[in-house]
């Protein structure tokens, strides 16, 4: 059993660390704004290395973009990527494992495992798809496996506009796929791509306002949108 002395000195440690870790700035700044009652939002992310994340929708839809951000005196602009030209797929590490099924994990460009969070598909040629599931630790997807098939990223294909498939060879069973996305991006299993580029917003304080006015309040008022900082 451990000296009162030395647990106190290890709990102390630990909180330390807490404290520490929660006192880390974040990469972000997020600002949000609501509409018609609540029932539509729009989010924006600004990261510190001058890329944003932009997901907006109401009730089941949702819309995204990423890209660059500048400031031009006291105005924010956007400048999104071009999705159909975006390198979604960074790398693609094969393995062989024991399971005799197909499994796949994703990570984001930081290594973070989001396979809950894309949605992919096994495809069969000449028959069509086949859900593949997740596990109960939400980190990777499997099927059965079967003949002349892929791995096809079918959500982000829609979002980025382009062919995401990954053939399945004889050889090999497990497929780690990290993308070049972020897993503090707000993009949805829904999401499709919009061009926000001719978006301009005012900097104030701990808002972000429209340049002009283009939202209907609920007094049937046209208004500026305006983004509020949140804290998450």
């Amino acid at each position: 059993m451990l000296p009162r002395q030395t647990i106190l000195i290890f709990t102390y440690f630990i909180f330390q660390s807490a404290s520490v870790r929660a006192q880390e700035p974040r990469a972000y700044n997020t600002y949000s704004a609501e509409s018609n009652g609540g029932l539509c939002s729009q989010t924006i992310r600004l990261f510190t290395d001058s890329t944003y994340c932009y997901e907006s929708g109401c009730e089941a839809s949702s819309h995204f973009s990423t890209g660059k951000w500048k400031m031009r005196k006291d105005t924010l602009l956007f400048f999104p990527v071009q999705p159909a030209g975006y390198q979604v797929i960074d790398t693609v590490v094969a393995s062989r494992t024991a399971d005799k099924k197909i499994t796949v994990s994703l990570f984001d460009r930081a290594g973070i495992n989001i396979t809950s969070r894309v949605v992919t598909m096994h495809y069969v040629k000449d028959i069509g798809f086949y859900d593949m599931q997740i596990d109960s630790a939400q980190q990777q997807r499997s099927d059965v496996r079967r003949r002349n098939d892929a791995i096809v990223l079918r959500p982000l294909q829609r979002l980025f506009q382009q062919r995401l498939v990954i053939p399945i060879d004889s050889m090999h069973n497990h497929y780690e796929i990290r993308l070049n996305l972020s897993a503090q991006w707000l993009f949805q299993p829904a999401s499709d791509w919009t061009d926000i580029s001719g978006m301009k917003l005012l900097k104030r304080k701990e808002q972000l306002v429209s340049t002009r006015p283009d939202q209907i309040d609920d007094k049937g008022i046209l208004r500026p949108t305006i983004f509020e900082r949140r804290d998450w």
